[in-house]
């Protein structure tokens, strides 16, 4: 009978720990997603890139703006007279 008083107590604070540890690694998954959508936003996003690239525009550094990922102009691009 003893035994049976002790288990109750044990399965309920086993339980509580449990739901604690849930909850916690719920928030955790959370803040790791939220801080992914910020960082895809901020430095990886389409918006980004465009952004720092007309930035490096704006500010006279034309040949810096040539060197960002996914911008690429070839000799022959460059020589080409401008259409109108």
């Amino acid at each position: 009978m003893i035994q049976a008083e002790t288990t109750a107590p044990r399965r309920r604070r086993l339980w509580v720990d449990l739901t604690t540890l849930a909850v916690i690694g719920v928030l955790l998954l959370a803040a790791l997603g939220a801080a992914g959508a910020v960082l895809y936003k901020e430095f990886y996003g389409p918006s980004s890139f465009v952004t720092r690239y007309l930035d490096l525009l704006a500010t006279g550094h034309a040949a810096d703006a040539l060197r960002v990922p996914g911008v690429s102009v070839d000799r022959a691009t460059l020589k080409a007279p401008a259409s109108r």
